[in-house]
């Protein structure tokens, strides 16, 4: 399945955030594993619920607030320019808001793509990136 240059995962986490039920992890999970035999693939909580999850207490609401401010700076707010803009302190409210409540649902919210995938990157343990 992988070319000799290209090495196999040695695990796959997939994280349940989607709010639907068409997505269905359990069943991609018993497709994945006989395909991908040396690596296991496991369930998670949403990304960034199971990222929050591993700060204690202490540092979690501190971290909540810089991720909350990165996250609403990553607003597109005019489609066609690409300007950023310093977050509105209601923005930054909302974010930490849906962040400590990963079941609020938001509508209409664009993300510059690239940004945020970046920052999802960064919160990724090294141990667990490839």
């Amino acid at each position: 399945m992988f070319s000799p240059s290209i090495k196999p995962p040695r695990f796959i986490y997939l994280y349940d955030g989607a709010k639907t039920d068409k997505l269905e992890m359990a069943k991609i999970t018993s497709y994945l594993e006989p395909k991908l035999k040396e690596a296991p693939v496991i369930i998670r909580d949403e990304f960034l619920a199971h990222y929050l999850s591993r700060f204690p207490s202490s540092h979690k609401e501190e971290r909540i607030d810089s991720l909350a401010r990165e996250l609403a700076q990553l607003k597109i707010r005019k489609i066609n320019e690409r300007e950023f803009f310093e977050p509105l302190p209601a923005e930054v409210e909302y974010e930490k808001r849906k962040l400590l409540n990963p079941e609020l649902k938001s509508f209409g919210i664009l993300y510059e793509g690239l940004k945020l995938a970046t920052l999802f990157g960064r919160l990724i343990p090294k141990e667990e990136s490839s």
